[in-house]
């Protein structure tokens, strides 16, 4: 084997492994956020048709025409918060929505004063899987260890979040999100953290 033969198939197996390990990367960087909450709120497409459909007929209140930049939305069970989700949720228009959440077992996790993301791909919704924008990595980056953490623990024992995701998929079916949790922090210390990330957005 000559020269230019030997090096045709070192650069053949080389280009080879590397497809091989790029393959397997993207593979691995696929991970989608199960349901924390599977009893009150809605997995799949036909139980938010079937809510949808109960809403309409009981009537909640639209505002057509209207663009929102910032809602504030409960996340109770369906049952208790019924028309509240569609009267506030149907009229954010927006492709990504940066949505915040209470973090109900932060203090059991040892976790406070720092907002917390996750590092999942996408999260579990009726439709399809919902993408987390490239943007929360961006925003993290720029928060630094000082106002920011990741735990993915803490994003899956918590449902905050994930009951408001089923509407907004409802109304906009190609939405993106960045999925940030606030767990228990001082009026001044959330005050430090909210005006960090508003800069860094």
């Amino acid at each position: 084997m000559n020269i230019y033969s030997r090096s045709m198939l070192i650069l053949f197996l080389l280009l080879t492994s590397l497809s091989c390990v790029n393959e397997s990367s993207r593979v691995d960087t696929i991970s989608i956020r199960p349901l924390r909450d599977t009893i009150g709120f809605a997995q799949y497409d036909w139980q938010m048709d079937s809510i949808m459909a109960r809403l309409d007929r009981a009537g909640w209140e639209k505002t057509p025409g209207q663009a929102w930049k910032m809602a504030i939305c409960p996340h109770d069970d369906y049952s208790y918060v019924g028309r509240l989700y569609p009267e506030t949720l149907s009229n954010i228009k927006a492709g990504l929505v940066i949505l915040l959440g209470v973090a109900h077992r932060a203090s059991q996790l040892g976790i406070r004063d720092s907002l917390v993301f996750d590092s999942h791909t996408y999260w579990k919704a009726p439709w399809q899987p919902v993408k987390v924008s490239g943007i929360r990595e961006e925003l993290f980056e720029m928060l630094d260890d000082e106002y920011a953490m990741k735990s993915d623990t803490m994003h899956e024992v918590e449902h905050s979040l994930e009951a408001m995701i089923p509407f907004l998929q409802y109304f906009n079916k190609d939405i993106s999100i960045v999925p940030i949790l606030v767990p228990t922090m001082s009026p001044g210390r959330m005050e430090e953290c909210g005006r960090a990330l508003a800069e860094a957005i």
